[in-house]
């Protein structure tokens, strides 16, 4: 999922046709394929992308955005030793932040640093999805839309959601729903090629046929909220459009709850149906082929969403038993923490390279005062250290 630095281009070449494969690195202005990961591409603020390339993987962009998009590179590859994301991503950021790059700066930086805490891009290769998850949850990814962009399908109506964050706590649906969003920006990349057009984002049908006042619990209202929050901040601009199917009467008390929490950008584009108006002219038919919507919602595609049903109380644990499971996933990160009393010393051992950098980060927004100490031997390893 990243992409390598610059090179400057070499003698242009006659080229005919571009390659599908090469959606990887911001090729200069020349007829050159698009480097391969092993580049290296360093550049400077006045070069430009390869319309081609931009045309094919990343959209229309005026002058001053792609500028904003190749100076936005240029800062991460200085400051950001390592992998850094496609420039799709990096485009979801600028515009999310309508091309403001102090902004997207800092939207970007605060995403990396959370990426590499909780090793998101391991996700998808680490996540083993709990066997009741995939029994209950009733969520899936289903074909496109019209526009070639991956349909996701959430029967949130059907959804026992106390049940699971009763047997399976917060921490451990909100890895999924982190799950989720890492495949669908691979099936974006993979739509891209198929479709021969940028896909940067998704389209989401919710179908809240059965939604009730249970829904309403306030322990599963407080994980949607910072699902929301979580999804909001690390994947800007991947909702393309959200389709809300037979929203009941309860659905009014649900939308207050976390509408404020919804970006506004993002709230444009939901499309709220009630009953059966998303049959009619203005409906489904206008967004999906008739061929790709669910059979439950009258169309000829079988859908391998289940309708799921109550989870049993049999398997409800205890709030103990769930905040020992939500201690152990959060100790699955590259970070360790620890609570130090006002002017007591606290020593943590640490293996560390030549020109390394340390990185120290104070959660609580408060000034700090203090002091690290390093041995010599440390010292003349020549590594710095950061207070962020």
């Amino acid at each position: 999922t990243h992409v390598p630095r610059w090179a400057p281009p070499p003698a242009p070449t006659p080229s005919h046709a571009m390659p599908v494969s090469s959606a990887r690195a911001i090729p200069a202005c020349s007829s050159r394929a698009h480097p391969s990961s092993t580049d290296v591409l360093p550049g400077s603020p006045d070069d430009k992308l390869d319309a081609d390339y931009i045309s094919r993987y990343l959209g229309k962009l005026t002058p001053f955005q792609e500028s904003c998009l190749i100076r936005l590179r240029q800062w991460l590859q200085e400051t950001h030793k390592g992998k850094i994301p496609k420039d799709q991503h990096v485009l979801r950021f600028l515009r999310s932040r309508d091309f403001n790059l102090e902004k997207a700066k800092e939207a970007l930086c605060q995403t990396l640093t959370w990426r590499k805490q909780h090793q998101i891009d391991f996700l998808l290769d680490t996540w083993q999805c709990p066997q009741l998850l995939q029994d209950y949850y009733t969520g899936g990814w289903h074909h496109h839309d019209k526009d070639g962009r991956p349909l996701y399908i959430l029967r949130l109506g059907q959804m026992d959601t106390k049940g699971l964050v009763r047997v399976l706590g917060e921490e451990t649906l909100l890895r999924h729903v982190l799950s989720i969003n890492e495949e669908g920006l691979r099936h974006c990349e993979e739509n891209t090629k198929i479709f021969g057009k940028p896909i940067s984002c998704w389209t989401c049908l919710v179908d809240l046929e059965g939604l009730n006042m249970r829904h309403l619990w306030r322990p599963g209202i407080k994980a949607l909220l910072r699902m929301i929050e979580l999804v909001g901040a690390n994947y800007p601009e991947t909702l393309g459009r959200l389709l809300i199917l037979r929203a009941p009467r309860v659905f009014p008390v649900l939308w207050t709850l976390v509408s404020p929490f919804i970006d506004e950008n993002t709230r444009k584009k939901f499309l709220i149906y009630a009953g059966n108006d998303y049959q009619g002219p203005g409906g489904l038919v206008d967004y999906i082929n008739r061929d790709f919507i669910p059979d439950f919602l009258g169309g000829d595609a079988l859908c391998d969403v289940p309708e799921a049903g109550l989870v049993p109380k049999s398997l409800y644990r205890t709030a103990e038993e769930l905040e020992n499971e939500e201690l152990k996933l959060w100790s699955e990160t590259i970070y360790k923490s620890a609570s130090v009393l006002k002017g007591a010393p606290h020593e943590v051992q640490l293996i560390h390279r030549r020109y390394s950098t340390i990185y120290i980060h104070y959660t609580r927004c408060m000034l700090m005062t203090g002091s690290i100490c390093c041995s010599e031997e440390d010292m003349q390893r020549e590594s710095q250290i950061l207070l962020v």
